[in-house]
């Protein structure tokens, strides 16, 4: 593997959180939100808005981050159905494995690693 890799993921994330809570952005969900009536308050909406875009954002990364790697990598080969749309369905065992991870990651005394 390359070792410009973790550069690459280090300052990607950098750039995506600093381009989150820039005054521009913020600034502009401060004017969308006060046009809003609304029971939350400003500050926590803004919030809101801030990790939904990071939430976003990074699922775009993950993306542009694997085909980075598929490019510098040689040793990666394509699947045979490779650009085909294929449906994959979780069992009751993966759902609740999933949803068990999430709970337990939520917790005060959850450690930082994956």
């Amino acid at each position: 593997m390359d070792n410009r890799l973790p550069s690459i993921i280090k300052n990607t994330i950098i750039g995506l959180l600093e381009s989150s809570v820039s005054e521009t952005n913020i600034t502009r969900m401060t004017k969308k939100h006060l046009q809003k009536i609304h029971f939350i308050p400003i500050k926590y909406r803004i919030i809101g808005g801030i990790l939904q875009g990071l939430n976003i954002k990074f699922g775009n990364f993950i993306e542009s981050l694997i085909q980075n790697i598929v490019e510098i990598d040689s040793k990666v080969q394509l699947m045979p159905d490779f650009g085909k749309r294929i449906r994959l369905f979780f069992t009751k065992e993966t759902d609740s494995l999933i949803d068990a991870y999430i709970t337990e990651r939520q917790l005060p005394n959850s450690p930082d690693d994956c």
